[in-house]
């Protein structure tokens, strides 16, 4: 579902450093969460998308970077002709 650009896009975003919780060890840890219960999961590729996606635009300041953050995935998802 998410290609290794996308990813290395997306660990670009989390890795700058006004990230202090939501940074590339938390996408990590929880990506390691979502492999561990796997065989749980009804779509273990859409939870590991949300991980990648749930916070991929952070701006302290900003009010709407959760609403920045599902634009961004609804124009990644059009550009893969998800949509």
């Amino acid at each position: 579902m998410i290609d290794e650009a996308l990813k290395s896009e997306l660990a670009a975003l989390y890795s700058t450093e006004d990230r202090h919780y939501h940074d590339l060890s938390h996408i990590e840890a929880m990506l390691a969460l979502a492999d561990e219960y796997r065989g749980l999961l009804d779509d273990p590729q859409a939870v590991e998308a949300a991980i990648w996606f749930h916070d991929a635009i952070y701006d302290s300041r900003a009010k709407d970077d959760g609403k920045r953050t599902l634009d961004r995935r609804g124009a990644e998802k059009r550009a893969c002709g998800a949509l």
